[in-house]
């Protein structure tokens, strides 16, 4: 084997030949290696959960959008069709009548 010069490799040989000697410190070594591992594997779960939920909340903040306006593309076409009152075109879409007024406004500015 060839001889290492680089420092930070010698350091850590020589940290590796002390931990060989002694198997207490082995066994600290080895739990503390443990930890590090499960450390890592909790937060990679952690990440992907939020990852998940981000996801999620993202799916449904659009489904919601999309519902939405689609409410109020059916309410612009019965406004269009001009034989129905705001309160008959907010019940038949589940918008409310300011929205329904404020959407009759801005059809008629078209």
């Amino acid at each position: 084997m060839t001889h290492i010069t680089h420092p930070p490799v010698q350091h850590a040989m020589k940290q590796l030949k002390a931990l060989s000697a002694d198997e207490e410190a082995r066994y600290r070594a080895l739990a503390h290696e443990r930890a590090l591992h499960d450390e890592a594997t909790l937060l990679k779960d952690a990440e992907e959960r939020g990852k998940n939920l981000v996801e999620q909340l993202g799916e449904e903040r659009g489904k919601r959008l999309g519902e939405q306006r689609g409410r109020e593309d059916s309410a612009r076409n019965l406004v269009r069709l001009g034989l129905l009152e705001n309160a008959q075109i907010a019940r038949a879409t589940g918008l409310d009548e300011a929205r329904v007024q404020a959407l009759r406004e801005r059809v008629q500015a078209e």
